[in-house]
């Protein structure tokens, strides 16, 4: 999603229509509570499909086997950690929401 600021206020851009060698951009304005409230509802109704051993195999299938074992290696000497991003996809229908990009 792209936010545009002009004159103080938040847009999202909708569509670019391209005509004759002109681009018109169209911008619907963003209430960024209303976005917040949204996002919030979509992840309470799918927390329950998400599976956290799920999504931290999936994100260590994308690593090299050599950061793998290192990443055991500091987990065996009791390194702390913390989740910052997810890596996972959830699908709602045609839909589907990646958590990593």
């Amino acid at each position: 999603m792209k936010i545009f600021i002009i004159d103080g206020k938040k847009y999202i851009h909708k569509r670019i229509s391209h005509y004759k060698g002109t681009d018109k951009f169209e911008l619907i304005p963003f209430n960024e509570k209303e976005y917040d409230k949204v996002v919030d509802e979509i992840a309470n109704t799918v927390k329950k499909a998400v599976n956290p051993v799920e999504a931290v195999k999936q994100a260590l299938g994308n690593l090299e086997y050599e950061e793998v074992l290192a990443i055991r290696k500091k987990l065996r000497q009791k390194t702390k950690f913390k989740a910052t991003q997810g890596c996972y996809e959830i699908t709602i229908g045609k839909y589907s929401i990646p958590l990593v990009y």
